[in-house]
């Protein structure tokens, strides 16, 4: 047992440029959902910390960056690629619209979230926690989404 502990101190210790990817497999533990883990730590505090800048809830921040923000950023790069103007004014006027019908957006989002972790959880059935289901759909997706958008342009 002593020999398992000093291996296992020895391996996490050992210098930088030493580590075999198996160590950083380990590290990490990418095998075990420790990173996606970390991923969904690091949009979730960076939703918080945006909550708390703008005087929101985590819900409301959440709702606009996923129905509103990063909608808006993949018209404007269709606009950038197609060079016109259309999508982005269409989707400034559907928000401005939202907004001024909207009477309760706070209610409206604690809705519109609940709706959408239901819609994660429902990836349970095919092997994805929640927060599996959450980096996959709300993080990697529409970053791939962007990344395709923007070599087109």
């Amino acid at each position: 047992m002593e020999n398992e502990l000093k291996n296992s101190y020895k391996t996490a210790h050992r210098p930088a440029m030493k580590r075999t990817s198996a160590d950083i497999h380990l590290e990490f533990g990418i095998g075990k959902g420790k990173f996606i883990r970390f991923l969904f730590f690091v949009v979730a505090k960076a939703l918080y910390i945006s909550a708390e800048k703008l005087k929101l809830s985590y819900y409301q921040v959440n709702i606009l960056v996923y129905f509103f923000i990063l909608p808006f950023i993949y018209l404007s790069v269709l606009d950038a690629i197609f060079g016109f103007h259309y999508l982005k004014a269409a989707g400034i006027f559907t928000t401005l619209g939202f907004f001024l019908g909207c009477r309760d957006f706070s209610s409206y989002s604690d809705r519109l979230f609940a709706q959408s972790v239901k819609f994660l959880q429902y990836f349970n059935r095919f092997g994805l926690s929640y927060e599996s289901a959450s980096v996959w759909i709300c993080v990697v997706l529409p970053g791939l989404l962007l990344v395709a958008l923007l070599l087109l342009k």
